[in-house]
């Protein structure tokens, strides 16, 4: 089966490239995934195992992750409307919205 449930990389790249490159990590064995990443130190990643571990490195520049405590509630998802396009941007504590560049810097 697949080695990981959840990929998410962060980059100054091209998207087009970090886009192929997640795909490419979300089929790869987990150790050859991992080997990788410490090859491209560039690329700062956060990946879900099966056995729903968190592994994440090389985010140093990229993103600052805030871990909530057991007794904290996340936030529920919420919905807004971008006015120029009319259209729903639904947004929550996993992932924030990504229509500024600065969104992912929070």
């Amino acid at each position: 089966g697949k080695a990981f449930i959840s990929v998410s990389l962060f980059t100054k790249a091209d998207n087009t490239k970090i886009d192929a490159y997640a795909t490419a990590i979300s089929v790869m064995p987990k150790e050859k995934a991992f080997a990788f990443l410490d090859k491209h130190k560039e690329i700062g990643y956060m990946l879900m195992t099966q056995d729903k571990k968190v592994h994440y490195g090389n985010l140093e520049g990229l993103v600052t992750l805030e871990w909530l405590e057991k007794s904290d509630n996340a936030t529920n998802a919420k919905t807004n409307t971008n006015k120029s396009t009319n259209t729903a941007i639904k947004s929550n504590l996993n992932q924030p919205p990504c229509t500024h560049p600065n969104a992912m810097k929070k």
